[in-house]
């Protein structure tokens, strides 16, 4: 019912007693739909010591992927202060995590779900894990792929598009997790995924035209989604308040 009275829909799918390997996808995707893709959803995700839950670094790079995965625009994470005890956030385990997705990850994640810079080349969900591959660029598949499960999950995905119209031989394959493997194959790929966890898989086949040319946009120059983004604009000026500093 809240849908109508905001511009952007906000939830902390916090995980607590339920599963990590699925409540933040299945919350995000239900909000989601209750906006009925009119208005921007944004996922406050736990990073936070609660109901004798403290996540783990895989579940938290699972709930990061599956929250943009189902949707999401925007994500964050609560909260930083005695977020463990009398831990700060950025003195635990999960910031490595945080900072690591912010700084290597964020803008490939933010093209391909939010903006679509990224054609869709495939995708999959099933009950066991959720996949999604993208022309990153020419000769460049950029793959995301989230555990569903509690349990370690050996899976095997055909490099076949949506419409069968183009399949990946031979290629080479990096992830962005050297704990977790991957094995190439002549059109497909089998990895193997820790319990509730996800990862990216940077796919370059051989043959240059088993992907279909793209035409990405522009660089965006510094500063633009400030000045496009009322919402953005008005969390900074919120945060100089806050800090005693109210801008001009």
């Amino acid at each position: 019912k809240s849908v109508k009275y905001v511009d952007v829909l906000g939830i902390d799918p916090y995980v607590g007693t339920n599963s990590p390997s699925t409540y933040v996808g299945n919350k995000v995707t239900d909000a989601v739909a209750a906006t009925k893709g009119e208005k921007p959803v944004y996922a406050v995700l736990q990073a936070f010591e609660w109901r004798s839950y403290w996540p783990s670094r895989n579940d938290l790079r699972d709930m990061i992927y599956q929250a943009m995965m189902a949707g999401a625009s925007g994500i964050g994470f609560y909260k930083f202060v005695n977020a463990k005890g009398e831990l700060e956030l950025n003195a635990t385990d999960l910031w490595p995590v945080i900072s690591d997705f912010g700084q290597n990850e964020w803008d490939d994640a933010y093209k391909a779900f939010v903006k679509g810079d990224y054609p869709l080349f495939s995708t999959q969900r099933t009950d066991n894990y959720w996949m999604d591959s993208f022309v990153k660029e020419n000769n460049v598949l950029h793959m995301v792929v989230a555990n569903r499960t509690n349990e370690v999950q050996n899976i095997t995905i055909q490099l076949t598009n949506t419409d069968g119209t183009r399949t990946i031989g031979e290629y080479t394959v990096e992830s962005s997790s050297e704990t977790q493997s991957a094995n190439s194959g002549n059109g497909s790929i089998t990895i193997s995924l820790p319990a509730s966890s996800a990862e990216v898989y940077t796919i370059t086949p051989n043959n240059s035209s088993d992907l279909p040319d793209v035409e990405l946009p522009e660089e965006e120059e510094p500063g633009d989604f400030i000045t496009r983004g009322k919402f953005a604009s008005m969390l900074i000026e919120t945060l100089d308040i806050a800090d005693g500093n109210p801008s001009d």
